[in-house]
Formats: C-alpha cells, sequence, structure tokens
C-alpha cells in the first residue's frame, strides 16, 4: 500500500484535461550531467550508463508554461546517439507510463544494441515531479514506515495512509511547490521543450500506457515537430484514469477466478 501512497500525490495532479497551448516567451535549456540512474531494479548497470553510450542532463522548464516569469525546475533526460554513419535526423522519444514511472529503469536497459538506436537518437525522460526530477513529489513519510503499513489491518492500514499523504501534501506545498503545475498538460508541454532543448526539429514519439496519453495530447496541441507517434496501450483523454484501473484490475481478476473455477485442471 505505501507505494500507491508514494506516488498518490503525482497520480492525483497528472492527470489534469483539457486543451492549453503555451506562448514561448521562455526558453528551455539542456544542462549535462552525470547520468543519474543505475540501471534497472535488477541491479546496477555493467558497464554504467556513460559506457554504454548514454548522454545524461537535465533540461530546465517552467513550473508553469503559461508564466513565463515564474519557476523553474528540471527534468532528467538520457540521449543514446546513432551510431549508423546514415542515421536519421529524428529521434525517437520514449515515455514511460504510471503516471509517474521511470522511463530510466525501463528503457535503458532495453534500448542499447537495438537496430533502432542505430538509425537514429534515443531521447529518455521522466516526467516532472517523478523519479531524478527537480522537484521529485515522492512521499517519503510513507517509505520511512512501509513496513508498519504493510503490517496494519487493511481499514486501519488506509486510514494510517491517507494520514500520511495529508502530511506529505502540507511539506510539499510549505516547500512552495506548485502542485496544480503538475499534470497532463504540462507534460505534453515539457517534452516539446525537451525536443526544443535538444536541438531537434521532428521527433517520433513512443508513449506506453499513460504515456500514450501524452502522445494524445502532443498530436493535439504540439503537431508541428512530430513526424510520427506510437500509441502502446491507449489510454484516451476523457477516462478517468485512476478509477477505472482500480475497476478493472476488480473486474479481471474475478473473471479469471471464475474462468479458473470452471476449469477442473485450474480448479484442482
Amino acid at each position: 500500500m505505501f507505494r500507491y501512497v508514494k506516488l498518490l500525490i503525482g497520480l492525483l495532479v497528472l492527470l489534469g484535461g483539457g486543451t492549453a497551448v503555451y506562448a514561448q516567451e521562455f526558453t528551455p535549456t539542456f544542462t549535462p550531467a552525470p547520468c543519474p540512474f543505475d540501471g534497472p531494479a535488477l541491479g546496477p548497470f555493467t558497464p554504467s550508463p556513460e559506457e554504454m553510450g548514454f548522454e545524461c542532463g537535465y533540461v530546465t522548464v517552467l513550473e508553469e508554461h503559461a508564466n513565463p516569469d515564474g519557476p523553474t525546475i528540471r527534468l532528467p533526460v538520457a540521449i543514446l546517439r546513432a551510431t549508423s554513419p546514415n542515421a536519421k535526423p529524428d529521434p525517437l522519444f520514449l515515455a514511460q507510463g504510471g503516471p509517474g514511472g521511470s522511463a530510466f529503469e525501463i528503457f535503458t536497459y532495453t534500448v542499447p544494441n537495438t537496430e533502432i538506436a542505430a538509425e537514429r537518437d534515443i531521447v529518455i525522460f521522466n516526467q516532472r515531479g517523478t523519479q531524478y526530477a527537480e522537484p521529485d513529489l515522492f512521499c517519503d513519510e510513507s517509505i520511512a514506515v512501509a513496513d508498519e503499513l504493510l503490517g496494519l489491518p487493511p481499514e486501519e492500514g488506509l486510514e494510517r495512509s491517507l494520514e500520511l499523504l495529508a502530511e506529505c501534501y502540507r511539506r510539499l506545498e510549505a516547500e512552495g511547490i506548485n502542485l496544480s503545475a503538475y499534470n497532463s498538460l504540462e507534460n505534453a508541454a515539457d517534452v516539446e521543450d525537451i525536443r526544443q532543448a535538444l536541438g531537434y526539429d521532428e521527433f517520433n514519439f513512443y508513449g506506453v500506457s499513460y504515456g500514450t496519453l501524452l502522445g494524445l495530447h502532443l498530436m493535439r496541441d504540439y503537431p508541428e515537430h512530430l513526424r510520427s507517434v506510437i500509441l502502446d496501450g491507449v489510454v484516451p483523454p476523457n477516462l478517468n484514469f485512476i478509477p477505472k484501473v482500480a475497476q478493472n484490475e476488480d473486474r479481471i481478476f474475478r473473471e479469471l477466478f471464475r474462468a479458473c473455477n470452471d476449469d477442473p485442471a485450474c480448479a484442482a
């Protein structure tokens, strides 16, 4: 349960809907930096990300794209340069789902040495408020008592988790973080900022799960520089994502258990 509390702030604020195209009075910038990730959850990279060819850094963007004089935040980015002498000029951007999942933990483990990585640059980024971003919205309050939460009865655990979530919310607000700026529209604007900061003209976008929602927002709000879009496991903009996920999981498991009960081999 603590994992849900840890990410719930991000889930609640990332799913903003609507339409927004922001005036560009601010120029996003890329600053090289050591790769912040060690690799997938299975363990550290051997060799290191840099030895595998990744160039890492941070793209500085506005916390609110509609407020060019407002605070800025930093998004972690990793670039894997194409190795072919006839490489295509348009990179492939990879967006993870969640919302809030770490693209670094997934794609940096699977993309190197693939045919597509030889043909064009691969750009991997984590979304605002998530792992390695500055700031992140992780609720350390719940992480610190993870074992305690896992050992509580469900109702008591839920009550304690909500208390910790409220503490996390108050702390983030006290730190001056504008939680209303952490939503899908700002996320999509961030992707356009990353493209601009890295100096690409056209780009290809791959999104999985929640990442498809970013792809749809990009197609609607920032189509000028999109060469192609791949949507893998589509999340439509009109879907109330979080409640539907829980409802669908419950329905699927009930159907699975019912089918198993009707099958003699499975039910044995």
